[in-house]
């Protein structure tokens, strides 16, 4: 594997989101939702975020993904004690009847 730019022979993956570039596509899943809200919160705490050019996602992956785009602290505290920080607790305190609604629309 060759990545222009990168110094090692075997780069990792947080040696490539610190020095390059990236855009990042979030998915529709809610249970996904916690997982990339997670995964986002630790590359916002370690500082990789500023290279992300865009964000793009569908669904629960669009809340998380304009969490993001609009600046929004997902984690706080120290390296090893990470919490969720307190404007994103309502997450946490979704229902499905609060995202889904299987009924019949109004033209129907």
């Amino acid at each position: 594997l060759f990545l222009s730019g990168m110094a090692s022979a075997t780069p990792t993956l947080r040696s490539f989101l610190v020095s390059n570039k990236f855009d990042v596509a979030l998915s529709p899943s809610m249970l996904g939702a916690f997982a990339e809200i997670g995964t986002l919160g630790v590359l916002q705490h370690q500082g990789m975020l500023d290279n992300m050019v865009a964000v793009a996602g569908c669904s629960a992956g669009s809340m998380a993904g304009s969490w993001i785009a609009a600046g929004t602290q997902v984690l706080q505290g120290p390296a090893t004690n990470l919490q969720l920080h307190p404007d994103m607790s309502k997450i946490t305190e979704l229902k499905l009847a609060d995202v889904w609604d299987p009924g019949f629309g109004l033209g129907l």
